[in-house]
Formats: C-alpha cells, structure tokens, sequence
C-alpha cells in the first residue's frame, strides 16, 4: 500500500473524529476504553499539526452544517482580522499565525482555532494571552459587531458538527511537523483498528471514513 501523505492522513483523522460524535459508535468503543478524554486526546493531536487549515480535504457529512460555519467564517473572519491589523497589529499575528479562511470540512478547525484564540487574548501573558491588550483588543471587536451572542453562535454550530471542546490553544505547536504527525498518527491507528473490529455496521463505519477489512487485510496503515 502506497504510503500516505500528511493530508490524507489528516483528513482521516477528522472524519474519525467527526464520526465518533455518533452515540452508537461510542458505546461501541466504551466497551474497549474510550473516553471523552481519548477524544480531546485526538483533537490535541490533529491540533499539534501547526499549519492544519491548511492541510484537510474540503469533503465530510453535515453539509448544511458546514455551509453555516462557511458562512459564519466568510463574514466574521475579515472583520477580525482587518480590525486587529489596524488597531491591535499584536493581536493580530496572535490570532492569525498560520491561520486562514477555509472551506469545506477545513471550517471546523479553523473556525474552533479562530475562538480559542480570540478566548485567550484577555489571559495574562504567562497564560498565553496578551493581558489588558487583550482585554482592548476584545473589547473593539465586540464594538465592530463580533458580539458574544455571535461568538455563541458559532459555538452552537461547532458542537453540532462535532468539533473539539473549548481549550487553551498555544500558537506555535510544540515538536516538528514530522513528530506531530506521527504523534496523530499513533493515536488513529489505535482506534480505526479497534473502530473496525468493535462495530459491525457498515453505515457506522462509512460514518468513520472506515470500512472493515478483509479476511486477508494486514495491519495498520504507514
């Protein structure tokens, strides 16, 4: 089998992820161990890849989802970035460093990045914010119409596609791309394995972006 290239493997690891939302697959997976905290562990891991956004395939269920986090992302994300590039040019390259507008399946981390960082600006600066520049750099914004009910807003539609809890988000991930990858990797391979031996259905796998394996099927994928 050819070797996979870090997008591919990157897009396998979100519908994963998107697809473990599903009640069904969980309890077929608690079975074997899996936690909310296994997830958050997966989510952290696709989020040590630094330059993610740009490295998904645009293609995953939850069509009308995604076309409203699209559409959320369309409009909110030129507001954010040309009201801090003017007013808080700091700020700005916080909230932005290798972050961009998306489509497709791409939406969901970028938009979850976009709000942990907006979240973490008014934190002290040893917790990774920028303090009272922060807390300004907030304020203005909410003044240019990204108010917390709009804030909220996308929050709603991020948990209904199924995306990572809320957490503090560093801005340069820790480690090589090589290491995060094969850091993402690991943990994919542990549970697309027990994924396709746990659920029988194939409707829930297809969910997954798995499908079980032949009689004659090796190992885990390099």
């Amino acid at each position: 089998m050819a070797k996979l290239r870090v997008p591919q493997k990157a897009q396998r690891v979100l519908e994963l992820l998107i697809g473990l939302g599903h009640p069904r697959v969980r309890e077929a997976l608690a079975g074997h161990g899996f936690t909310d905290a296994d997830l958050d562990e997966g989510w952290r891991r696709l989020r040590g890849l630094s330059d993610v956004t740009s490295l998904l395939a645009p293609e995953l269920p939850s069509a009308r989802l995604l076309a409203e986090l699209d559409a959320w992302e369309n409009h909110s994300f030129p507001i954010v970035e040309v009201v801090l590039r003017t007013r808080h040019p700091r700020a700005r390259d916080v909230v932005f460093h290798n972050l961009r507008q998306t489509t497709g399946a791409q939406v969901v981390v970028s938009v979850s990045t976009l709000l942990d960082r907006l979240d973490a600006l008014p934190r002290p600066e040893l917790d990774g914010g920028l303090g009272e520049e922060g807390h300004r750099a907030r304020a203005i914004l909410r003044a240019r119409g990204l108010t917390d009910q709009v804030i909220a807003d996308a929050r709603d539609l991020l948990a209904q596609v199924g995306a990572p809890p809320e957490r503090d988000t560093s801005v340069a991930a820790p480690g090589t791309r090589d290491a995060a990858e094969q850091h993402l990797w690991r943990w994919y391979i542990e549970w697309s394995s027990i994924a396709r031996l746990a659920i029988q259905d194939r409707r829930l796998l297809s969910s997954l972006g798995l499908r079980r394996p032949g009689k004659k099927r090796g190992g885990g994928e390099s």
